[in-house]
């Protein structure tokens, strides 16, 4: 039987905290709030949320395991950031909390990857096939074609095609967000892509389209993480020629 998030011990929240005085708290010392170890029962390890309620020392702590140090970014200024973009999006990730150290307007900015068209065949003893068309950037349109086992694994296999990253798709999870007929779908996804998770998610009436608009999601999440690192290597460039005149 599913085992509900809440539940204590082994539930999926169990050692996982958001509030700002508890991420503080486990950072300080874990036996602030947790009686044993997540490792006991099998977690790898606590879990830190970045959501709107989470404080600076959580963002600091995050921002050191990414590898970054105090001179590197201004602490106000990217908390100030990270709490609009938290507002907006609920859950912030490793991937956005990087990004706003190099684009202060991260929510600002028009997606790269955009559904413009999504047509799907499927049925019963017959082949599921989906024609996709996405704008790419400010580009014209790409369309293309796929079957799959299923109309949502063709729509995939179609995107695939047009948005070219090597990706693996490891989670996929459908729920309900109303009651009735024309109940809203939401559609997580999570992908790995370089040793790295993204996180995707679509919402629609139709579950084939929340399903697209979820991994296109997650595509403009890779997107924005390369922009980033062109971003670190140029700046390293521009700092090593920097010292070199010196």
């Amino acid at each position: 039987m599913p085992v509900q998030p809440n539940k204590a011990i082994v539930g999926g929240n169990a050692f996982s905290h958001s509030s700002g005085i508890h991420q503080d708290g486990v950072l300080k010392s874990q036996k602030t709030y947790e009686i044993m170890t997540p490792e006991s029962v099998g977690v790898p390890s606590t879990v830190l949320n970045l959501t709107s309620r989470s404080g600076r020392h959580v963002v600091k702590h995050r921002m050191e395991a990414l590898g970054y140090t105090e001179e590197d970014y201004n602490l106000d200024g990217l908390y100030s950031q990270f709490l609009k973009l938290a507002d907006q999006k609920g859950h912030v990730y490793d991937y956005d909390l990087e990004a706003l150290v190099f684009f202060s307007n991260l929510q600002d900015e028009p997606e790269h990857f955009v559904l413009e068209y999504l047509s799907v065949h499927s049925g019963v003893n017959i082949t599921a096939a989906a024609v996709v068309k996405l704008k790419v950037g400010g580009g014209e349109p790409i369309c293309d074609s796929a079957i799959g086992n299923g109309p949502v694994d063709a729509v995939y296999q179609a995107i695939y095609k047009i948005v070219t990253f090597d990706v693996v798709l490891k989670e996929y999870k459908i729920t309900a967000k109303s009651e009735g007929k024309d109940a809203l779908g939401q559609v997580d996804v999570m992908v790995g892509y370089n040793g790295r998770l993204y996180h995707g998610m679509g919402l629609s009436t139709d579950i084939i389209e929340s399903s697209a608009r979820a991994l296109v999601h997650a595509m403009n999440h890779i997107y924005r993480a390369q922009l980033v690192e062109k971003e670190k290597e140029k700046q390293a460039t521009d700092s090593v020629e920097k010292r070199v005149e010196d």
